[in-house]
């Protein structure tokens, strides 16, 4: 998870994605659980739950539909990119 310190710092470098894992309301600062409500400009919305597969007992989605997914959002495994919301993994590797 990515520091505001960091974040202020770092928010204008190419090449960064800064990646909001939590929920629309959340992100559009409609649900509001912290001292701010909504997302940092330029953030790109996915919401974790999208990663999992409801069809096998909630286990990640296959790697290929979820770099796909991710890809299309300009969420790249070359890039760097920080979550703004909750600790995540490293993004997919290519396979």
């Amino acid at each position: 998870m990515a520091e505001r310190a960091w974040i202020l710092e770092h928010i204008n470098d190419p090449g960064l994605c800064l990646v909001d894992t939590r929920s629309v309301g959340e992100y559009q600062g409609i649900d509001v659980r912290a001292a701010r409500g909504g997302h940092i400009p330029g953030a790109v919305h996915y919401e974790w739950t999208r990663a999992m597969d409801i069809h096998r007992n909630l286990r990640l989605r296959p790697a290929d539909e979820l770099r796909e997914e991710l890809v299309a959002l300009g969420i790249t495994p070359t890039g760097r990119w920080w979550s703004t919301a909750r600790p995540t993994t490293a993004p997919p590797t290519p396979g």
